[in-house]
């Protein structure tokens, strides 16, 4: 069975003829343990698909399931148990809390969600990611590829099933790019994570099992399930 299932998802900004569909009746499934990629232009669609999958965004109609159980009818109350239990999202931008050390911002997700953190796990990603000897850093005091790689560190630790990406490497030099590729595979390979990513860059995508083109809206292409 699917961990993922899509049907007939429809998403549309602003009203009249100044609306614009970024969504345009988009169905897929995606099974356990897969690294897709999710490609396209910019203003594809891609970002707004990855948001709906994650329960931060709800689709116009359309129906999703995560492990068969139907996500658009949760109260908003179990949305946000979905969004800290079985997906776990990596921005762009990182999205760490600048008062927190690093690992403090790997933990969040798991204090408060009220689940104690399985301390040999936290230590095995710290190394796994580089950042065994910044651990007590700050944000800011680290440079944008360490912050990234806190960012996925974050992801992995949380145990959530479905790691959802958006342009993680979009800011990175190539070598950087390099590593989150890796670390987003061994998410998969490792620890059985499913990976969904969102990316420009061709070399990201290369590390994906399936690859999911997107333009106007629509699949346009699928290397397959």
């Amino acid at each position: 069975m699917a961990i993922i299932k899509a049907e007939n998802l429809i998403k549309k900004y602003g009203d009249g003829i100044g609306s614009v569909t970024a969504l345009d009746n988009v169905s897929l499934q995606i099974k356990s343990g897969a690294f897709i990629a999710v490609t396209g232009s910019s203003g594809s669609g891609k970002s707004t698909l990855l948001y709906i999958l994650g329960g931060v965004d709800r689709p116009d109609s359309g129906r999703l399931y995560f492990n068969g159980e139907d996500v658009l009818k949760k109260t908003e109350k179990q949305l946000s148990e979905y969004r800290r239990e079985c997906v776990s999202l990596i921005y762009q931008f990182y999205n760490l809390v600048p008062t927190l050390s690093v690992r403090d911002n790997i933990l969040l997700p798991l204090l408060l969600g009220g689940r104690r953190p399985d301390e040999k796990r936290l230590d095995e990603i710290l190394k796994i990611t580089g950042l065994h000897d910044r651990e007590f850093y700050y944000p800011m005091q680290l440079s944008g590829g360490q912050q990234q790689r806190a960012a996925v560190a974050r992801a992995v630790m949380t145990g959530a099933p479905v790691i959802l990406a958006d342009e993680p490497t979009g800011n990175l030099d190539s070598k950087n790019t390099e590593n989150t590729a890796k670390l987003l595979k061994r998410c998969v390979t490792e620890y059985g994570q499913t990976v969904i990513v969102v990316t420009h860059d061709v070399r990201v995508a290369a590390y994906a099992d399936r690859q999911i083109g997107i333009e106007d809206g629509a699949i346009v292409s699928d290397t397959g399930e």
